[in-house]
C-alpha cells in the first residue's frame, strides 16, 4: 500500500503530473530511490480507477494532471496519522514518517500517538515480543531524529517541487503557421 498511499498523499496537497511525482517519491523517501518511473504512471492509473485520485487536467506544456479526490484526501489524512501502522512494516513506517515530515509537521504527532498506542496493545510473548518492542523503540527513534531534523532545518516542510525532471516527456513544441 506504500506507493499507493505515497501518491495519494502528494496529491492531496497539490495537482501534479507522473514524472514529477516520481521525483518527489526518489527525493522524500530515499528507501525507494530505486521506484521505477512506471510503476508512479500504472498506479496512478489504479488510483484513478479506485477513485482516489482523479485526472486534473494538463500542464501548459500538454502533460497530464492528477488530484487526490475527496476520498482520497481523507485516506491520506489518516495513512499520515499511522492510522493502518503495523510494527513488522517498516518500509511503511518509512513512507508515513518522511511524507508526514516533509508534508505536515503535525503529522508527526499523530504518528507518534499511534505507535504508542500499538505498543500497549501487542500480544505477542517471549522473542517476538522483544522484536516488536524494538522496532517500535527504532521506529519512535527515527521520529525524534526526523524532529530534530525538522528543528535545526535540515529537513523541512514544502510543498512539491515545479522544477521539470531532467528527463522525461519532451515539451510540445508550438505548431508552425
Amino acid at each position: 500500500m506504500s506507493i499507493p498511499a505515497a501518491l495519494t498523499a502528494l496529491l492531496a496537497t497539490e495537482k501534479a503530473y507522473g514524472l514529477q511525482l516520481h521525483k518527489e517519491i526518489v527525493s522524500r523517501l530515499p528507501h525507494r530511490a530505486k521506484t521505477n518511473v512506471g510503476q508512479i504512471y500504472s498506479t496512478l492509473d489504479r488510483l484513478v480507477r479506485d477513485e482516489l485520485v482523479a485526472p486534473a487536467g494538463t500542464t501548459a506544456d500538454g502533460l497530464p494532471l492528477y488530484a487526490a479526490t475527496e476520498l482520497g484526501r481523507e485516506r491520506s489524512v489518516l495513512w499520515l496519522a499511522g492510522d493502518s501502522l503495523t510494527s513488522s512494516d517498516w518500509s511503511e513506517f518509512l513512507d508515513v514518517a518522511f511524507l508526514a515530515a516533509t508534508l505536515r509537521i503535525e503529522a508527526l504527532t499523530s504518528l507518534r500517538l499511534a505507535l504508542s498506542r500499538a505498543q500497549s496493545t501487542r500480544t505477542h510473548s517471549g522473542a517476538s515480543r522483544i522484536a516488536d518492542q524494538r522496532i517500535g523503540e527504532a521506529m519512535l527513534a527515527v521520529l525524534s531524529d526526523l524532529e530534530s531534523c525538522l528543528r535545526e532545518g535540515t529537513i523541512s516542510v514544502h510543498s512539491l517541487d515545479h522544477a521539470r525532471p531532467t528527463r522525461g516527456r519532451r515539451p510540445r513544441q508550438a505548431s508552425m503557421q
